[in-house]
């Protein structure tokens, strides 16, 4: 039997759409979930009180990062939380880690359909940004190594387009998207991490390191789930660090910058 780890990294900024994320994983239809919420909100621990109150199950986890904004950017921050996520999985017996948000609302069958399709990492279709903005959150695969996942100042993200998404059915490989599935022989290979010059967010390391060890990462085009996000309004500004060179990442293995968790033999 598969026992899944539910990933998710969460804060207040999150509070208007908890109480519907938490009715929406508690409607999950398969077996054997356990839900661990990574609590990184800036205050004296109130927020992971609240969390804690409304979580009485068993297989509901919650621990607390305290984030000093000093000295971590929320993009190094996140990588540490999710580290420390992935330590928690693999030092348990949990054969799949569902790398999920606290502004999703999962469908309840959604966990048996994508270990059916039984791929390396598997996801859904999803959105980043706002209103106008949106765009899918979903890296393009075009073929090779060394035509996929890069990104540079004056192109961006190599994002798939709505008309595109339109024109897709059933599994699709991707370089890597939201909300997805990823077999423990994955995480034991590939860890979250980022880099001190480099903005954009901690989720790209991880996907160039998984096509990097020859991991296939697929989507699920016929599955849309919801985004209830925000904007980043409110977070400490990031630029306090010094200047960021947006550029990258072609080569997860020439990164060395370690997110602080020790790393760990399981």
């Amino acid at each position: 039997m598969e026992k899944i780890l539910i990933a998710v990294p969460t804060s207040q900024r999150h509070e208007y759409v908890l109480d519907d994320f938490l009715r929406h994983i508690r409607s999950l239809t398969h077996p054997n979930i356990h839900l661990l919420l990574y609590d990184n909100t800036l205050d004296n621990g109130e927020y992971y009180e609240k969390l804690v109150e409304k979580t009485p199950e068993k297989w509901i986890k919650i621990k607390r990062h305290e984030w000093n904004p000093d000295f971590q950017t929320p993009t190094q921050m996140l990588a540490h939380v999710r580290e420390k996520m992935r330590h928690y999985f693999l030092v348990n017996d949990f054969t799949h880690y569902f790398d999920v948000a606290s502004d999703f609302i999962l469908p309840e069958s959604i966990v048996e359909r994508l270990i059916a399709h039984q791929k390396d990492v598997v996801g859904c279709v999803t959105h980043i940004f706002q209103n106008k903005d949106k765009m899918p959150a979903i890296i393009k695969w075009n073929g090779s190594m060394d035509n996929s996942g890069f990104i540079t100042n004056e192109n961006g993200l190599d994002l798939m387009s709505w008309k595109e998404v339109s024109k897709q059915k059933g599994l699709v490989r991707v370089w890597g998207c939201g909300v997805s599935l990823i077999q423990r022989k994955v995480l034991k290979k590939c860890q979250f991490r980022t880099h001190p010059t480099f903005f954009y967010g901690e989720d790209l390391w991880f996907f160039t390191e998984v096509n990097e060890n020859n991991f296939e990462w697929w989507c699920d085009m016929d599955m849309k789930i919801e985004h209830r996000n925000t904007d980043w309004n409110g977070i400490p500004n990031p630029h306090r660090q010094g200047i960021f060179f947006a550029i990258g990442p072609q080569k997860a293995k020439g990164i060395e910058f370690r997110t602080g968790v020790k790393k760990e033999v399981v």
